[in-house]
């Protein structure tokens, strides 16, 4: 289909996802596609038999390679979801904003990471998660974000939000996703298991570089670089000492003790 557009053969491409994947003309996004055969509970029992890559392919009409270029299918690692009740996570969040002429085919992307340590959704998602750190690169907060944000920032009073500008530099977008692949070939990355976007989600990345959509990788990219970035800076704290710590280091070695330095 991408050699059509150089003079190859063209395709009219029929598509039926079991679960829409947006709205469409006579359904909308998470509905199912014959509700009296394959309902929404019933899908989500075969989802989880199957798992993600063939549920992608056999249901979803989205099927992938048995390995990627860049990610590998040995690389996906899953948790339930009940198993990081108990756990404390420091929680980062990154955005990849379909802003520019370029962009007019892509998403808008956040993504919402939880590392262990034992327009209006953008502050929404902020709200659910509460994440130490927002992340958008500089362009689209000097393109677009910048004000709008700031008003909508005030207006909710979410004043202990910050947001971190990234900065692309001179890295391609693969250069940007070493850190977030380097962290997935170690098993350090785990992602729920029983969630629908986890299809598209494994899609997406065994198809980077070369496939047609890149946001949802480039959403964690920022994530690798910002923990990158954040694991560097040491918490110090300063502890303010009370006169009785100072004391024993001013008194001379052989000095005897008074009342006043009880």
């Amino acid at each position: 289909m991408e050699q059509e557009k150089d003079g190859g053969d063209s395709w009219e491409v029929i598509k039926y996802p079991a679960i829409a994947e947006e709205d469409e003309k006579y359904r909308k996004k998470h509905e199912p596609l014959h509700p009296a055969r394959y309902g929404s509970e019933a899908l989500m029992r075969i989802q989880k038999a199957v798992g993600p890559r063939d549920w992608s392919a056999l249901y979803q009409q989205n099927p992938v390679a048995d390995e990627g270029e860049y990610f590998k299918i040995g690389m996906f690692q899953y948790y339930k979801t009940n198993a990081l009740e108990h756990k404390k996570l420091k929680i980062y969040c990154a955005w990849d904003l379909a802003i520019g002429k370029a962009d007019r085919n892509d998403f808008s992307v956040g993504v919402v990471v939880g590392v262990d340590q034992e327009d209006e959704k953008i502050l929404d998602v902020y709200e659910e998660y509460k994440p130490s750190i927002v992340g958008i690169e500089r362009g689209h907060i000097e393109m677009a974000l910048g004000p709008f944000l700031k008003k909508r920032i005030a207006e909710r009073g979410l004043y202990e939000m910050y947001l971190m500008e990234l900065k692309t530099g001179r890295r391609d977008k693969e250069a940007r996703a070493r850190a977030i692949q380097g962290r997935m070939q170690q098993g350090m990355v785990f992602f729920p298991k029983f969630q629908l976007w986890n299809a598209g989600l494994m899609a997406e990345m065994l198809r980077f570089p070369n496939g047609v959509h890149d946001d949802q990788v480039d959403g964690l990219a920022w994530i690798g670089l910002m923990m990158s970035e954040m694991s560097t800076v040491v918490d110090q704290r300063i502890i303010e000492e009370s006169w009785r710590d100072k004391l024993p280091g001013l008194m001379a070695p052989n000095r005897s003790k008074t009342a006043m330095s009880a």
